[in-house]
């Protein structure tokens, strides 16, 4: 057997085949970084797994580009939508402070894009906007997204690699194999 996006709470004891969240995180926080958003904000659904290992990708590149990156800029909103998006009302007026949010998954950047417009805010002049996936959303919502991509096809094709290896009586010699990330630049972030 090969898990898909696994994450143990101790060393790996199975085959996974996975993504490089950290440095995805880090390549988005570099980036907002560079377009002079030095004070973004990295929201995620969970603190643990995948949202928590790209958060801190994120907040080494804001620390090596600027200093000290609190973890008062990982913000945590409920994964039922409609308390989410009660949050995203309770904490406009902190997102329109730091001109830059950095979602942990396309769903929710998309999500938080249409919100933010129903009420007037204009992505990515008020506030930009990026994502982590590279899915279908995050290119056609308007503006298209500013995103991770991950290649979902490579992990497949990495997968059945190792299960034919382990088909062959072969173990795979690395448990744990992260599939690169790079940065997709769209329109939802304000240079």
């Amino acid at each position: 057997m090969v898990l898909i996006d696994a994450y143990p709470k101790g060393e790996y004891s199975f085959q996974n085949v996975g993504v490089d969240d950290y440095s995805g995180g880090y390549q988005i926080g570099e980036y907002l970084y560079s377009c002079g958003y030095h004070r973004a904000l990295f929201i995620a659904e969970t603190e643990e797994d995948s949202d928590y290992a790209r958060w801190l990708g994120f907040k080494q590149a804001m620390e090596r580009n600027g200093g000290f990156c609190s973890r008062s800029r990982y913000v945590v909103v409920p994964q039922e939508p409609r308390r989410r998006l009660k949050k995203y009302e309770e904490l406009l007026p902190h997102f329109l402070e730091t001109k830059a949010l950095a979602f942990s998954s396309d769903y929710t950047a998309v999500e938080a894009i249409n919100y933010f417009t129903d009420r007037g805010i204009r992505i990515p002049d008020q506030i930009s906007i990026t994502g982590f996936d590279d899915n279908f959303y995050a290119q056609i919502v308007r503006p298209k997204l500013t995103t991770i991509h991950q290649d979902i096809h490579q992990k497949a094709v990495l997968a059945l690699r190792k299960l034919l290896l382990m088909a062959e009586g072969k173990e795979p010699a690395e448990k744990n194999v992260k599939s690169p990330v790079w940065l997709v630049k769209r329109d939802s972030v304000k240079e």
